[in-house]
């Protein structure tokens, strides 16, 4: 399930929204998902921005391999459950 993060273009140079692989929007804490295609130091550097632009949004950003995930999905739902407890609830998106 994707989330779309609008922009609104308020810093130049960057999209009008981003897309984030799994949102718990509650929580502002994206997870996203990088295969292969992740590698380039093109790709790097463009998802760099991308966390940048979104902890600018106030979102959190956790970020896992397919090899992880697939490997030790344990581990991974460890690390998202210890940022949601360290994550206030965005009481707004309650309502």
């Amino acid at each position: 399930m994707e989330y779309i993060q609008p922009t609104k273009k308020v810093i130049l140079g960057i999209p009008w929204h981003y897309k984030i692989d799994i949102a718990l929007a509650l929580f502002q804490i994206a997870i996203e998902v990088d295969g292969a295609s992740h590698c380039s130091l093109e790709r790097k550097a463009l998802d760099k921005k991308k966390e940048v632009v979104l902890e600018i949004f106030g979102w959190r950003v956790l970020r896992f391999k397919n090899e992880e995930i697939t490997s030790n999905i344990d581990a991974c739902v460890d690390k998202i459950r210890a940022t949601i407890i360290g994550r206030p609830c965005q009481a707004s998106e309650l309502i």
